[in-house]
């Protein structure tokens, strides 16, 4: 019975989702938001939930385009149907990357095989770019999955020629719709992807079955159908915007791709991407590597090698050209951040899976002539493990006279995690070396580099690190006295015209938990009496009798009014 059912078409998708969706639920007793972009986001949908305005990006009743409105359409129908809270707002996020993950195996076994497309999922769950952002709100989760049905509809659109035409069509519409609500969600982000894509637009198809009868791709009707259907949305909400604000709108959105474009505020600089992914993907961009090295080395064998029984891959253009020109378009856009190449991790993921089922295949023939790489990869990995495992030991013990804060010692909990874990690949590779059952051996030499990480991503969410993402914030927001006060009360804002970057990002973080928000002021005068308000740090208040100071967050003073006349200055002045 079991094995009737790994052997069934639904395994792969059950196991995926038993091994991907806790990472995405494990969650400490304490949820906050990050201020950007979290809660820009939160707040926005926020809005357009409670004030039934669906057509205005706004920030405090003024239109604010500098963003497209999908991703906040999204949080806000979550809002409708669970609530406002934390949770809603990331849930789009969570719904897109549990599907994305199904996309990339549907797309891996048209392009690998089932076993690596499978393997490549397990590790596209335990990349820590990937999982930190399937837990946000945010847009790119959504936008990487736009883009992976995009790609698995052309290829279904591509194997319909052995059904019928009418089936190319409709795979053809929806591809061609994911432009469209790839602009709402993205902006003009979104025009990377068909650029990357062209290489492979543009070619024959290269799987057999079809090689002889296809048409390119681009020559499918279907897809400019569903460029035209996917742009109703859009179309209509420019339209709406224009409406009401003219040209406002289009000045704002096109303003912000040119400054985004061209200024260097984000600028890290055109190596950025070269040291940020291995960073924030470690350890599964050196697999990466190795898995397109196999690729290439494959394709040289069968094209110019004129090799023919050689095994390779289909669709090289998809599989090798699309991640290598998005990722050419991101290092040349000027504006360049960490969740960027959040688009790359599905196609990585796949290279990391097939170079796993490759070392899996050298641990089990021992006289391999690159049986030193599993070995150098295993011995460094457990060398990291063992200074983990002192690290923790050096902290925990206060030895040397290190002495370091909670949050740090926290932390090294999850490094005693994975050290134990990495120890163990050493020994396993050592071990193979002497063992007769190398399939078994090797299976759990596999399941420790997935494992492992797998029990970190949990120990980190249940201690409330992945979701409690300004943890200060919220204990400072949950005093007595501020939760009493704003749960019962309008509260309104009084802030100066400009504010710091830390003083923005607890404005945006006391806008969205403050329950019932009132308006936003310039001077208290302008407040009736008996008035609830956070006023902003650059105000400081002379002692009165005229208000009271409930509490403070940040900075930010939680103030009742008792009367209408007060003697206020702005401490920046003095």
């Amino acid at each position: 019975m079991i094995k009737r059912f790994s052997q069934s078409a639904i395994f792969p998708y059950f196991t995926l989702l038993v091994f991907f969706v806790p990472l995405l639920l494990f969650n400490g007793q304490q949820q906050s938001l990050m201020a950007h972009d979290e809660g820009y986001y939160a707040l926005q949908a926020r809005w357009i939930w409670e004030k039934g305005d669906w057509v205005t990006v706004q920030w405090w009743g003024q239109p604010a385009y500098d963003r497209t409105i999908g991703i906040q359409w999204l949080i806000a129908l979550c809002y409708g149907l669970f609530g406002i809270n934390e949770t809603s707002a990331r849930l789009p996020s969570i719904i897109a990357s549990i599907f994305s993950i199904f996309l990339t195996y549907k797309i891996g076994c048209v392009l690998t095989n089932r076993r690596i497309a499978w393997l490549g999922c397990l590790v596209l769950a335990v990349t820590p770019l990937w999982l930190q952002y399937s837990r946000m709100a945010g847009q790119d989760a959504v936008l990487v999955f736009l883009q992976l049905l995009g790609i698995w509809a052309l290829l279904e659109a591509e194997n319909s020629h052995k059904l019928n035409k009418l089936h190319r069509l409709l795979w053809g519409i929806l591809a061609g719709s994911t432009f469209g609500l790839g602009y709402l969600i993205k902006g003009f982000m979104i025009l990377l992807f068909p650029i990357a894509l062209l290489p492979y637009l543009i070619s024959k198809p290269h799987t057999v079955e079809t090689r002889l009868i296809a048409s390119l791709p681009l020559t499918n009707p279907g897809i400019y159908i569903g460029l035209i259907l996917g742009a109703i949305p859009v179309l209509g909400w420019f339209w709406a915007s224009w409406l009401r604000y003219g040209a406002l709108p289009f000045q704002q959105l096109f303003g912000k791709l040119l400054y985004l474009g061209t200024a260097d505020t984000y600028n890290p600089g055109p190596l950025y991407y070269l040291w940020n992914i291995p960073a924030n993907a470690f350890p599964w961009p050196l697999f990466s590597l190795i898995g397109a090295a196999l690729f290439v080395r494959k394709l040289i064998q069968k094209y110019y090698k004129k090799i023919s029984n050689v095994n390779t891959y289909n669709h090289p253009l998809l599989l090798l050209g699309y991640p290598l020109i998005l990722f050419l378009l991101l290092s040349i856009f000027k504006t360049r951040t960490l969740y960027y190449p959040l688009q790359l991790m599905p196609f990585m993921a796949l290279f990391a899976g097939s170079a796993l089922d490759w070392l899996v295949n050298i641990y089990q023939h021992r006289q391999s002539r690159y049986r030193w790489l599993g070995a150098t990869l295993s011995y460094s990995f457990s060398g990291l493990g063992m200074l983990l495992i002192l690290a923790t030991i050096v902290i925990n013990l206060r030895m040397f006279g290190v002495n370091v804060g909670e949050d740090i010692r926290a932390y090294s909990n999850i490094a005693l995690i994975v050290g134990s874990g990495w120890l163990l690949l050493g020994f396993f590779w050592w071990y193979g070396n002497k063992g007769k059952n190398l399939h078994k051996l090797s299976q759990q030499w596999l399941a420790t580099w997935l494992i492992v990480p797998w029990f970190a991503f949990a120990g980190l969410g249940l201690w409330g690190f992945l979701g409690n993402r300004t943890p200060g914030f919220r204990t400072d927001f949950s005093q007595p006295t501020i939760a009493k006060t704003v749960n019962a009360h309008p509260i309104n804002f009084v802030l100066q015209e400009t504010l710091n970057g830390e003083e923005q990002k607890t404005l945006i973080l006391l806008s969205f938990y403050t329950p019932k928000l009132g308006g936003q002021f310039q001077k208290l005068s302008q407040l009736p009496p008996s008035s609830y308000v956070w006023t902003s740090p650059d105000i400081s208040l002379d002692s009165s009798p005229e208000y009271q100071i409930l509490g403070t967050v940040k900075g930010w003073k939680l103030i009742h009014l008792n009367n209408s006349k007060f003697k206020i200055q702005n401490s920046k002045n003095n």
